[in-house]
């Protein structure tokens, strides 16, 4: 599974990559929309506690398929997250009050961050989040699937670098299932969606001696 390649307008570029005939009528690439309107307001009526009624108010659910790009799953997933913290005002929730919420990837990375501090220390493992957030910033840079032999390679040339066992890396990047896919050594390591690297991009514009060294 993949996305469409830079500047490519399907996926038939693909093909070409795995040997395949363009041509042959047998082999084609299957194309996943994203969600539709309707399963966009399901996936807010299932939270229940008062949400549920709310894809039903006037041009709410209008709203939330226009702020969620048209159903993409990474953003149907933020603003889920972000209706939840809002449960208790659902009932005076309207359409003009989503534009004030703004989930962000930031918000939503803090959580996954507090949720993974609790998984790596039930796997007994000494993790700075600092430390986890530089291997997702050198990932970000990386024009394609990063094996992490060569990722840890670039982590100790940054300044001030961590030591990174390989099996303690390996399980901190296996945990981040919600942000990245692959694995060490076969496929290598790349963010779920493309807005993540783009996130952890815009935070090493901040840090330039990173950046440069990446």
């Amino acid at each position: 599974a993949a996305r469409y390649k830079p500047g490519q307008p399907d996926g038939q570029a693909w093909l070409a990559d795995f040997a395949f005939d363009p041509a042959c009528p047998k082999v084609q690439p299957l194309d996943l929309q994203p969600l539709s309107k309707a399963a966009v307001g399901e996936a807010v009526a299932q939270l229940g506690q008062r949400l549920d009624a709310l894809p039903e108010r006037e041009g709410v659910l209008d709203a939330l398929y226009r702020l969620t790009d048209r159903g993409d799953p990474l953003l149907v997933t933020l603003w889920v997250g972000q209706l939840w913290r809002e449960r208790e005002r659902a009932p005076a929730l309207r359409a003009t009050d989503l534009q004030q919420l703004s989930p962000s990837f930031a918000g939503f990375l803090e959580v996954w961050m507090q949720e993974q501090a609790a998984v790596w220390k039930a796997k007994q493992l000494d993790v700075h989040p600092d430390d986890a957030r530089r291997l997702l910033r050198v990932l970000s840079l990386a024009r394609g699937p990063l094996h992490l032999q060569d990722l840890l390679a670039v982590v100790a040339r940054l300044p001030f670098p961590v030591r990174w066992e390989f099996e303690r890396a390996r399980t901190v990047l296996d945990s981040a299932f919600r942000l990245v896919v692959g694995d060490a050594g076969q496929q290598g390591y790349t963010f779920i969606h493309p807005r993540l690297g783009d996130h952890f991009r815009a935070e090493l514009e901040g840090i330039k001696e990173e950046r440069l060294a990446v």
